[in-house]
């Protein structure tokens, strides 16, 4: 278990940004955004963690730099750049902020924050899973998946899986995306009608989704990492109108990374991301509805630990 002696952690900007007269026009569970005009968006990744859709009061120190980083390094990847277009336009430099005609000076940020393009996002999340795990191997279980084949949000399962087992090829299974509540699986035909029944837009969300994640699953496998699965968000670019990758992509927030080396089907893998939090909340006995509990420092400093083992491994 890692040192339980952690520091202060960053759980809001706004005491760093809204002095200097940029006004936080939205707080979502981790990230705070600020719009700097000509289209841009500032986004700051702080510290705060959420599981179940909710926030706990005390934040992971560090993590924010982490999700930063990881997202920045994707986000700016060529073999990304081959796939789709991002949001993401350049970093935050300890010189300053551009924000219209003026520059804001604000280096506490530097280390977790980027500049990106204004986006319309669209209300879905994509998720790729190339092994039946979490929320989705729990609901194969409840259906019977062990005796028989099952249909989960119009997806067939075969019957005999077991945990953490790999799939044949990876599945999409996209969800809702709310602000309050949680996120409900969809259908192929929810999935359309989510997106008013735009086919080409469905068409290129699965097309990308599928190939980022081939691409960065084969990546990581070369550094002894498994992606489980991972989660990606997109919009509507308000200038050019074209669907691009936004958000954050391919982080501990929002993948499943195991180590290739202690890889076992059959049980719950050690997990270099959120799903360690997420487990110490169903074993604590909360019953997942807010108020989120506050988690204990020896698990605090096993996140930060975790997170910073993933990013050294991957993109260090």
């Amino acid at each position: 278990m890692a040192n339980a002696a952690v520091p202060e952690v960053m759980v809001d900007s706004r005491p760093f940004l809204e002095p200097k007269g940029l006004q936080c026009t939205h707080q979502g569970k981790v990230r705070d955004t600020y719009d700097l005009g000509n289209r841009t968006l500032l986004i700051v990744a702080t510290d705060r963690i959420s599981t179940f859709d909710s926030v706990h009061p005390n934040g992971i120190p560090g993590k924010g730099g982490v999700l930063n980083e990881m997202s920045t390094f994707w986000l700016t990847h060529p073999l990304i750049g081959r796939i789709c277009q991002t949001h993401y336009l350049r970093p935050v430099l300890e010189w300053g902020i551009p924000a219209g005609k003026r520059v804001v000076k604000c280096p506490e940020i530097a280390t977790r924050a980027m500049i990106v393009r204004r986006a319309k996002p669209l209300p879905v999340e994509c998720i790729v899973r190339g092994y039946i795990t979490g929320s989705l191997y729990a609901e194969y279980k409840e259906k019977g998946g062990s005796e028989r084949g099952v249909i989960i949000a119009g997806n067939p399962y075969q019957a005999g899986w077991k945990d953490s087992d790999r799939l044949p090829r990876p599945v999409f299974t996209p969800t809702t995306k709310t602000q309050v509540g949680h996120d409900q699986n969809l259908t192929k035909e929810e999935f359309l009608s989510v997106l008013d029944k735009d086919q080409n837009a469905a068409a290129v969300l699965l097309e990308v989704s599928m190939a980022i994640y081939d691409m960065a699953a084969e990546y990581a496998l070369r550094r002894g990492v498994i992606i489980a699965d991972a989660k990606f968000e997109f919009g509507i670019d308000e200038e050019t109108r074209e669907v691009i990758l936004i958000d954050e992509v391919l982080t501990p927030d929002s993948s499943r990374f195991w180590d290739l080396n202690d890889y076992e089907p059959g049980r719950p893998q050690r997990a270099m991301d959120k799903q360690y939090v997420r487990d110490w909340g169903i074993k604590s006995g909360w019953n997942r509805e807010p108020p989120a509990p506050k988690l204990p420092a020896e698990v605090v400093a096993e996140t930060a630990a975790r997170y910073q083992e993933i990013k050294k491994r991957l993109i260090d």
